[in-house]
């Protein structure tokens, strides 16, 4: 009973004061632009999962986004933003084919065992000494 009280009263601290604390100062033109000075795209709404059972979904939107992206700008050799930073739309086709749409996670980890974890950091670092970066 005393510690049913106890957490009682502790939850209602804390919400209290979590409630009182600040928010930072974000600058939203810092939040917008990349490494490369593009644009940050957002995630379309339809590629984007808040429950707990179904968040992987946006992390696989996420990594086949940037595979997609990071392949393409080596393949054409090229570092401007309409390759960088493409419109989503142009990985819809490979999400519904590995059935992040509708399947299972097992199905994307392991996608993400197989075909991300072994080239994503040689795409990232071959992007950047390609592209460079702004200063």
């Amino acid at each position: 009973m005393i510690l049913k009280i106890f957490l009682i009263g502790f939850v209602g601290a804390a919400s209290t004061a979590f409630a009182e604390v600040p928010q930072p100062q974000v600058n939203q033109e810092d939040l917008t632009v990349d490494r490369f000075g593009c644009q940050i795209l957002q995630r379309p709404e339809h590629l984007t999962f808040t429950t707990f059972r179904d968040a992987w979904r946006s992390i696989a939107a996420d990594k086949l986004y940037d595979i997609h992206r990071y392949g393409t700008s080596l393949k054409d050799q090229s570092c401007d933003c309409a390759t960088l930073r493409p419109d989503w739309s142009v990985i819809e086709d490979d999400y519904q084919s590995l059935g992040f749409a509708a399947g299972e996670s097992s199905t994307y980890n392991e996608w993400v065992d197989i075909d991300y974890f072994p080239v994503i950091s040689g795409l990232r670092d071959a992007v950047q000494n390609l592209c460079g970066g702004i200063e």
